[in-house]
């Protein structure tokens, strides 16, 4: 199963924010074994939620300097066919064992090198990494590079990222209308005192409440995001009470891993098998 992230902005709508906090939220408590992996070069991208960091001691050398495989691995591996599985499995960070794992992004420092290359193999890897996963999450990038529509025009089905931007909410309905029959909308960053709300955008749009969700803003999730603690902070606070100052952002994630754990189930005509292969 291949669910692509993706909206017509970065930054605003918390793409990368979004995805790691359902796939993390997805593997702690539907303990379904998930593989995530970017197709641009970003330097706010979802290993930064990972590995965790203590910039009092901060250093200029690249996460890469301490992890050396990545996307960069297993692309090079693909063609040879040999053990593709564990090179997969090598190659990744393993937020939570057996259940998420992360493949960085490319540390060539070329990104036009980058987009041929992955381009050139790209059904491959989709095709290996469902093998390797349960659901396989891709940070999808905004602009129209090599791989993009590719990942797009394949995937089962694509978390629309959305913003509280009327602006910006009208082009993303008017430009992207095709895709529509297979996506998932997601307003992320989430103010729900914003005039431009969840209920403002389903009739607007005429969007059924089991296809959108939000994930608000948190400042302790940012925190995390921002140290490298996400899964300490989601494990930490996934059975919160009603009195704790996360209880609204982690009821709002967890109806929003809902909706994309039932589209899966119908896709699949039946509930996911979470038995680890």
């Amino acid at each position: 199963m291949q669910i692509a992230f993706w909206g017509n902005s970065r930054g605003k709508a918390g793409i990368t924010s979004n995805i790691a906090a359902i796939s993390t939220f997805m593997a702690l408590e539907m303990q379904i074994k998930i593989v995530l992996f970017e197709n641009h070069f970003n330097l706010n991208n979802l290993e930064n939620g990972f590995l965790e960091n203590s910039y009092d001691d901060f250093v200029m050398e690249s996460p890469f300097y301490y992890h050396h495989l990545g996307i960069d691995q297993v692309m090079k591996r693909l063609d040879s066919h040999i053990r593709i599985q564990e090179v997969i499995k090598d190659a990744a960070l393993e937020p939570i064992t057996e259940k998420l794992f992360y493949i960085p992004q490319s540390n060539t420092g070329n990104k036009e090198v980058f987009e041929y290359e992955l381009n050139q193999i790209l059904e491959v890897l989709l095709k290996e990494l469902g093998k390797f996963a349960q659901i396989v999450f891709v940070d999808t990038a905004v602009s129209d590079n090599l791989t993009t529509k590719t990942i797009l025009d394949t995937a089962d089905f694509i978390v629309m990222n959305l913003c509280q931007d009327p602006f910006l909410l009208m082009d993303c309905f008017r430009r992207f209308h095709s895709i529509r029959k297979k996506c998932i909308y997601l307003l992320g960053n989430y103010d729900r005192y914003s005039r431009y709300t969840i209920k403002y955008v389903m009739r607007k749009f005429e969007i059924p409440k089991e296809r959108i969700a939000v994930i608000p803003y948190n400042t302790g999730f940012k925190d995390a995001l921002s140290l490298g603690r996400l899964v300490a902070f989601l494990s930490r606070n996934m059975l919160c009470s009603k009195q704790d100052e996360n209880y609204y952002f982690i009821k709002e994630l967890k109806r929003a891993c809902k909706i994309v754990y039932n589209l899966v189930c119908q896709n699949k005509e039946g509930s996911i098998d979470t038995a680890v292969s």
